[in-house]
């Protein structure tokens, strides 16, 4: 990115979601992940465990955030100023996997995201940068229509893998409000990857084997996100 756009900061985080066909809010809490050992009994919770009737939030202090729906469990961590080898939350997953190996699970989805963030509130900052910066300029000058919401989908082919359901990045890219404190809204370009993946196997095993595969190979996911986004709209070198 360029020095003049010094004002613009870059928020990147990584959350991987399994899914499961049974309702995991019934074993889901801080105090089973703590005796299961999946999270260090030494972190502490940023705010007291919430549980509504819809989902359960864990927000520790170093950032990790755990969010349980009831066919649905969400990893997530900032991934800004680390190095993406010490993710906490890859440990975190394969614990719990190894821990649940015999639960029904559906699919996993690793998702990378990258928040283009302004120093305002405005949402038609973020979409004039999408318009004017990612998407062609002269579309809609030649059209003579001014842009209502900015938004652009992308499907990347990378590998054709039988065994890994094809690796295929979604990329969604769009404009959103991002919610920095309780009184501070800040407009954004938001860079949402998807890669989605089906669980397979005729038992329990197979697809605990299968999934543990999946997650296996979360880095190279990451990486060629990172290729793919920084380079190809950012301008930024991604090492």
């Amino acid at each position: 990115m360029s020095d003049t756009n010094q004002s613009i900061s870059i928020i990147q985080d990584l959350s991987i979601i399994l899914v499961a066909d049974v309702d995991l809010s019934k074993i889901i809490s801080y105090k089973t992940f703590v005796e299961k050992n999946i999270v260090d009994s030494q972190w502490r919770l940023k705010q007291p465990e919430t549980k509504t009737s819809t989902a359960t939030h864990m927000f520790f202090e170093n950032g990790i955030h755990l969010v349980c729906n009831k066919n649905s469990l969400t990893f997530l961590e900032s991934t800004n100023n680390k190095e993406i080898q010490n993710l906490e939350i890859i440990s975190i997953i394969r614990k719990f996997v190894d821990n649940f190996s015999e639960l029904s699970y559906k699919g996993i989805s690793i998702n990378p995201n990258t928040f283009l963030v302004f120093p305002s509130s405005e949402l038609k900052i973020a979409r004039n940068y999408i318009f004017n910066n990612i998407f062609s300029s002269n579309i809609h000058k030649q059209l003579k229509v001014y842009p209502v919401r900015g938004s652009i989908y992308f499907d990347y082919i990378l590998d054709l893998d039988e065994k890994l359901n094809n690796r295929i990045l979604k990329l969604n890219i769009s404009e959103k409000q991002l919610q920095i404190s309780a009184d501070n809204l800040q407009a954004a370009v938001s860079f949402n990857g998807h890669f989605n993946y089906q669980i397979f196997g005729k038992n329990y095993e197979q697809k605990h084997q299968h999934i543990l595969q999946i997650i296996k190979g979360w880095k190279k996911d990451f990486e060629d996100y990172l290729e793919i986004v920084n380079k190809n709209f950012l301008n930024i070198n991604s090492n």
